[in-house]
């Protein structure tokens, strides 16, 4: 069974407190005061996303090399991680392969013999200790530097095939003390 159809000649609503009937048509001024207040909020509207897309593109990008505390001060996206066991952190891609790093690094593998204990991390390239964070103790090496040996055997190799990576150098962190 149906229930009965209200009135809808506004008893119900009446009886309910609600405004019933036609609504009045805005006035000039009405309309006027509307359209600036639209305009004064999407003046507002755009100048926040303008800021918001200004802030977030300011700053450069972290790069390898980069000091870090969490992966997430080096990408947002996990492109990159932080190697928290180096001085103040280190910004750097696991695993790379060779030719695979950013412009500004090179893929260096570490503890290559044997083979199962290698890892291969991107490292920031430089051309001398000035590029690097001196600072937190890292200096600028070739992979047969001296003080990046062990019993004499190297343990870092470049693996870029690039004209000119294996003899190029990058930033690591080096104790002087040892």
């Amino acid at each position: 069974m149906l229930a009965p159809e209200a009135p809808h000649d506004g008893t119900v609503a009446r009886a309910l407190g609600i405004a019933y009937g036609p609504r009045p048509m805005p006035t000039e001024t009405t309309t006027r005061r509307f359209s600036a207040a639209f305009r004064s909020f999407t003046k507002a509207l755009a100048a926040s996303l303008f800021v918001v897309v200004g802030l977030t593109s300011v700053g450069c990008a972290p790069a390898v090399g980069d000091d870090c505390e969490t992966s997430i001060d080096c990408s947002v996206n996990g492109e990159r991680v932080c190697d928290t066991a180096q001085p103040n952190g280190y910004c750097s891609v696991l695993g790379c392969d060779p030719d695979t790093c950013p412009d500004s690094a090179l893929c260096v593998e570490w503890r290559f013999d044997p083979r199962r204990t290698a890892l291969a991390w991107c490292m920031k390239r430089c051309e001398s200790d000035s590029d690097c964070r001196t600072g937190d103790g890292y200096r600028c090496l070739a992979a047969d530097d001296a003080l990046l040996r062990e019993d004499e055997e190297p343990i870092a190799r470049v693996t870029d095939l690039d004209e000119g990576s294996r003899e190029a150098k990058f930033c690591v962190a080096i104790d002087d003390t040892l």
